[in-house]
């Protein structure tokens, strides 16, 4: 992916789940590695709100899938915990979309 994006050029990646991912990221100077955190039952409520299907049906369903992707069992597992660790900057996204928008560009600012 990284042969994709030219030099100097401004690109987002989203669900970067494994540290292996950041240390490829980080081979370029310009890469910032952007948390964004919401507490687990918020994020319950937006699945639930979203109703994809295919998506967890309880609660406990759900904080199981993402026990499961907190820490590897193997080297290609998620590993969101350590992956989390090695942030530059945390976002915590618990308000509405327009705070969310309100905090990106104010790292945009900060970042461009």
């Amino acid at each position: 992916m990284l042969d994709l994006i030219e030099e100097g050029s401004k690109h987002a990646v989203d669900s970067i789940r494994t540290p292996a991912e950041v240390e490829a990221f980080r081979k370029r100077d310009d890469f910032v590695l952007v948390e964004i955190r919401a507490p687990r039952e918020l994020r319950w409520q937006r699945l639930l709100e979203r109703g994809r299907t295919g998506d967890a049906e309880t609660f406990e369903q759900f904080s199981i899938q993402e026990e499961a992707e907190l820490v590897a069992h193997d080297e290609s597992g998620q590993a969101l915990i350590a992956t989390a660790k090695m942030a530059d900057v945390v976002i915590h996204n618990n308000g509405d979309i327009d705070d969310l928008y309100k905090q990106l560009d104010i790292f945009m600012e900060e970042y461009s």
